[in-house]
Parts: structure tokens; sequence; C-alpha cells
């Protein structure tokens, strides 16, 4: 598991340390650096993947594209490189240093200092192996269709091929829909009898939409999903399409693939899990992530929602997850400087966090004062 990461001079982020948890949230309003803290970690996995981290880092792949060399740097920091340090709970760490060329159009900043990039050593890591998800904002609504890789799917046990979309995300579960559950803690009852994949995906999906059924059609070219709900008596609807079924359900479905498939010590990033989610759907999600922090996996999650962040807390509350497992960070600018500032919230035992600071989820607040004239 990482435990500490930081980043030096991209983007906003002249100096960012951060501590990490099994559950790591990462709040503050837009443009304040949390997506670049995500991409810190994709751009070390995709170079390493394309096998370019011992040249540099591969700032456009198929993980995240940020663009070009002259764009990155940190307008603040008085700095020539780009530095991204990551201490492991073993003990081990790394540190990556990338030096920003003269010329602003390229697409790999050239490594600096020696550089871990054998695959022996990094292997052992979640960020660089096959237990590792990327959910990003920009996933896959509802779809008609969807496409397969075999690939991808089987060999790496991948359910995104571009930016974090999870356009694989259907064609795995269709793979693996009848495996049991890696960690059988992350069943939704302990009394539940299907352990299945799709079986636990359907009972943690109903918690958010009652009485829904997953069903997936194979086609000789592509994978048809349809949803169907069962009725009183028992008796099912007829099965409806993905396109004419809730954003919200299509949004979800490829985390709840994501988390119950992990294996112990993998590692998650997700963003905006809220998206398209009733407050409850929120609740239930959360639940699911701090069972999932608590036996072993690895979140890193950006969110905007304060139900995400009280579903974190609730967790703690009711000793799903120990306050020091998760990690709770606010983020704001420095406006002199343009520079990020992260705050990490200290969580008490009881799920309550101390000195908040101003700014963090407080708009309800500030509206009852509106409405109650005071």
């Amino acid at each position: 598991m990482i435990t500490q990461l930081t980043v030096e001079n991209l983007k906003v982020h002249d100096t960012t340390r951060l501590r990490l948890g099994a559950l790591t949230l990462l709040t503050g309003v837009n443009g304040m650096g949390k997506s670049s803290v995500a991409q810190a970690l994709l751009l070390l996995r995709q170079s390493y993947l394309s096998n370019d981290l011992a040249e540099g880092l591969n700032l456009k792949g198929t993980l995240c594209d940020v663009g070009l060399s002259g764009e990155l740097a940190c307008q603040a920091s008085a700095s020539g490189q780009m530095k991204i340090a990551l201490d492991f709970a073993d003990g081990d760490s790394l540190s990556y240093s990338f030096g920003y060329p003269e010329t602003e159009a390229e697409t790999l900043l050239p490594a600096q200092g020696d550089i871990v990039a054998d695959k022996e050593r990094l292997n052992g890591y979640s960020l660089f192996n096959k237990d590792f998800q990327y959910i990003s904002a920009f996933r896959f609504g509802p779809q008609k269709s969807y496409d397969l890789d075999t690939s991808l799917v089987k060999s790496k046990r991948q359910i995104s091929k571009e930016q974090g979309r999870c356009e694989y995300a259907i064609h795995f579960l269709e793979c693996y829909q009848n495996e049991p559950l890696p960690l059988v803690a992350l069943a939704f009852d302990p009394a539940d009898t299907d352990l299945s994949l799709r079986g636990q995906i359907e009972r943690w999906l109903q918690a958010i939409s009652p009485n829904i059924r997953v069903s997936i059609e194979k086609t000789s070219t592509d994978l048809r999903l349809n949803y169907r709900y069962a009725r009183t008596g028992n008796v099912p609807t007829t099965s409806i399409s993905a396109v004419n079924t809730g954003f919200g359900i299509s949004y979800v479905l490829p985390i709840l693939v994501a988390v119950l498939s992990a294996r112990r010590g993998a590692l998650i990033v997700v963003e905006n899990p809220e998206a398209h989610l009733h407050p409850r759907g929120q609740a239930v999600l959360m639940d699911l992530f701090a069972r999932a922090a608590a036996n072993g996996l690895q979140l890193i999650v950006e969110t905007h929602s304060d139900h995400v962040v009280n579903g974190a807390l609730v967790a703690v509350c009711k000793h799903t997850l120990a306050a020091e497992n998760l990690a709770v960070h606010y983020f704001e600018r420095d406006e002199t400087r343009h520079v990020a500032v992260a705050h990490e919230l200290t969580v008490q035992p009881d799920g309550l966090l101390r000195h908040a600071p101003q700014g963090f989820f407080d708009q309800i607040d500030l509206d009852m004062r509106t409405l109650m004239g005071m």
C-alpha cells in the first residue's frame, strides 16, 4: 500500500505531500489540483507499461494525456524538474525525477538520475501490475452495445483502455461473472449464498436501485447490457436496455465491478463516484468502499460530494474502518503564488472531524442561514 505521495513541480503543485490511507478522499472546489494528484500516479503507470519509464515520463498515453511539456511546470517552482515520490507500507520507497526540456512541445520528460524501472521490483506494487483500476469522471454512460477486448480483460484484468472510461467493464463482468468474490468480506450480506461476482454486483446494485437484475447478451461481435426489475410476486419485468435505464446505474456499475473483483492489495483510483447517484446510493457505495479498505484494498477517491465524505466518516463511527486508515485531504489554492495547498483533516475515532477548514462542505450551512434569515 502507498502510504505517502509527494508531487513537485506539476501544474499547481509546487511541493505537495499527502498521507494516503487505505481509503483516501481528495476534496476541494474546482481547479485546486485534486485531479493532478491522480495524474501523477497515472503518468508513472502508463510510462512503465509503455516501457518508457527508464527514459522518461510519457505525457501522452492511454491512461491520461496531459498535453505538452510546456503546459505542466508549476509557475511558482524554482526547479526545472518534476518529482514524484512514493512511500510504501513495507518500508520501500520510489523517487522519480524528470527534467523539463527547453522546448515546450515535448510529450516525454527525460528521466533525471537513477530511475527504478525494472519489472521484477515494480511488478510487486499494484500501481504497476494487474491489480489496478482507474475509473475516471470521463467513464462511459449507457451504451447500445459494448465492445470486447480479450487481451485487455483476460490477460491484463483491466476494465478500461482509454483514460479510465471503463469501456470494457461489461466484457470483464461477462468474463468473470461466475467466479467467487476474491474477498468474501465484501459480500453484501454475510448470509448470502451466491458469492459470485455477478450475484454480489446485483446485491449491491439492488441497494441502490431496488429489485434490479443484470443481464448480458453476447452476440457474434459485441455485448448487450439489459436490466430487469422484480415486481410484486417476484414477477420480473421484460428486459430493458442500458440506454433506457437511469444514468446512475451505468455510472456505478463499473465501480462495483472494479471493487468486487479486486484482489487483496489492489489499488483503485475513482473520480466522482457520486455521479448521477441519489444520496442513498452514495451512502451504499461508501459502505462498500469502507469495507474494501478495511479488507486489504486501497482506494483513492476524488469527490465533490458531502455524502461521500459523510459516508466514510459514518464507516469510522460504526467501526467498519479505523480512523487511521482514512485520509481526508481538502485542497485550496495560495492565490499569491498560485499553488495548491492541501490540508489533511483530523478524523477522530468517533468519525467526527476536528477543525474542518472554512469552505469544507459548508454550503448547506450557508444556505440554511440564508433560508432562516440569519
